[in-house]
């Protein structure tokens, strides 16, 4: 997915990066704000943190993934996508993350983002919510919170209870479902909660919930 302008453009983002650095010794990973580089392959295998600006018209270019993003994805596009910028641009900051073995693209904000495999490399932007897991099954067993957003397209699976719901629901259809978000998708917070002995369902917000008797974990939304 990377090809060797963008690479070039990196090395040539790096040189000026640590020029920074070196006039701000007192903020080793914090680099000054600038135009954002294309992508963010540059920074891969670092903890570096990038504020910088998105001029207007600069959300272009391709993108995989939809948060944490591959590292080679158009950081403007994605920034759109995610939601903290505006087609008019603004600012951002953004962040190296390690690679993951898979990314899962959505349509959010006006940008559809692609589905890809494994990569050696990843963004994020600061202060924006990872997608929400599936289900919650995996936090079965803990006090763990999570805070996490839903895309627009991110409402299939099928739900047992009103609330709390079953942990193998799905977690984002379960928040429709509760009103907590809007088709629109957005920001939830999803915890653990006491297992029942039965989960009935209900129709409410256009979605409907299937009724279930006893299960081992559950959760429900702050």
């Amino acid at each position: 997915m990377v090809n060797w302008s963008s690479r070039q453009h990196g090395s040539a983002f790096v040189v000026s990066a640590i020029a920074v650095t070196l006039m701000a010794p007192g903020m080793p990973d914090a680099l000054a704000q600038e135009t954002c580089p294309s992508d963010f392959t540059s920074f891969r295998g670092t903890d570096t943190t990038l504020t910088c600006e998105c001029p207007e018209g600069a959300a272009v270019g391709t993108v995989w993934g939809s948060g944490p993003y591959t590292d080679d994805s158009s950081v403007c596009a994605a920034a759109q996508h995610a939601g903290v910028i505006s087609p008019k641009g603004g600012t951002v900051t953004v962040t190296a993350s390690p690679g993951l073995e898979a990314y899962t693209g959505s349509d959010s904000n006006g940008i559809e983002t692609q589905d890809y495999g494994s990569w050696s490399g990843s963004f994020a932007f600061v202060g924006v919510a990872e997608p929400c897991p599936s289900n919650f099954t995996d936090y079965r067993g803990t006090t763990d919170a999570v805070t996490c957003s839903c895309a627009s397209d991110g409402f299939g699976g099928s739900v047992w209870g009103s609330g709390p719901y079953t942990d193998d629901s799905s977690v984002c259809t379960a928040a429709l479902h509760g009103g907590h978000i809007g088709q629109d998708g957005g920001v939830i917070t999803v915890r653990p909660a006491e297992a029942l002995e039965a989960y009935p369902g209900s129709t409410q917000n256009g979605v409907t919930s299937a009724d279930w008797g006893p299960w081992d974990g559950a959760f429900d939304f702050k």
